[in-house]
């Protein structure tokens, strides 16, 4: 698991330990990783909120490093998220519209596209009802 957060580390470790999970973590700057070419058979990615030309170089990069038949399933806060006040960015530049991803992933198959409400209890700050975007995504066979 990669994540730049070292709290988001420590808890995938826990919450691992306590099912009997084996998992490797690594403290990775996505914006700046090397992503292995056709690597990952799958590719989760939760709540990455960057400015769009960093946004659109990291999903670049994910499209890339899944393997041909591979997918990605990602959950983000929507551009409409500011309006619920119910956790992510105040900044709306760091938030997505939908059409963000069909820049890499128009050729790939949608599994399940959502673009709504969701009631998340997160903790102290991400409570509530919330605007996401949810997408499951098979990367096409070469």
């Amino acid at each position: 698991m990669w994540d730049y957060a070292q709290s988001g580390l420590e808890k995938c470790r826990r919450l691992a330990a306590s099912r009997g999970v084996r998992v490797t973590t690594e403290w990775v700057d996505v914006t700046k990783a090397k992503w292995p070419e056709a690597h990952f058979d799958v590719v989760v990615c939760t709540y990455l909120h960057l400015p769009a030309p960093q946004r659109q170089a990291v999903l670049s990069f994910m499209a890339s490093a899944i393997k041909p038949g591979g997918h990605l399933v990602m959950e983000v806060f929507s551009l409409h998220q500011v309006q619920y006040g119910t956790g992510g960015p105040a900044d709306p530049t760091l938030l997505y519209h939908p059409a963000e991803f069909w820049f890499s992933f128009s050729s790939w198959r949608i599994k399940h596209w959502y673009w709504g409400e969701v009631e998340r209890k997160e903790g102290l700050y991400h409570n509530g009802t919330s605007h996401v975007i949810q997408c499951w995504l098979q990367r096409p066979e070469d």
